[in-house]
């Protein structure tokens, strides 16, 4: 981050809303059970957690801010998501991005 802001260029930030994230803000070990998350709700929940409220919950509890641009939505996530209600029921703003000028 620090690299591309010293050379000027422009960077999304992206998130992981079907991951963990320890209490240091980093993703936490797929080795970890519960760390990802197979349940289409939950990863839709922190999803707009991360755009709407710019946060996440670690692993511990720990409520940690976060500025995201981009979400990464693995292929057998999102297919789950598709298929959830409650995915699709949510309201959030649409995060804002150096290319969406």
């Amino acid at each position: 981050m620090k690299a591309a802001e010293k050379l000027g260029l422009p960077m999304a930030l992206e998130g992981f809303p079907d991951r963990r994230y320890d209490d240091a803000g980093n993703l936490a070990a797929r080795t970890i059970p519960g760390t990802v998350l197979k349940d289409p709700k939950l990863a839709a929940e922190q999803a707009i957690r991360m755009v709407r409220d710019g946060e996440i919950v670690a692993v511990g509890g720990k409520r940690i801010k976060v500025k995201v641009h981009t979400l990464c939505v693995p292929r057998a996530t999102s297919r789950r998501a598709l298929s959830s209600p409650a995915a699709s029921a949510r309201r959030w703003r649409r995060p804002t991005s150096p290319w969406s000028r």
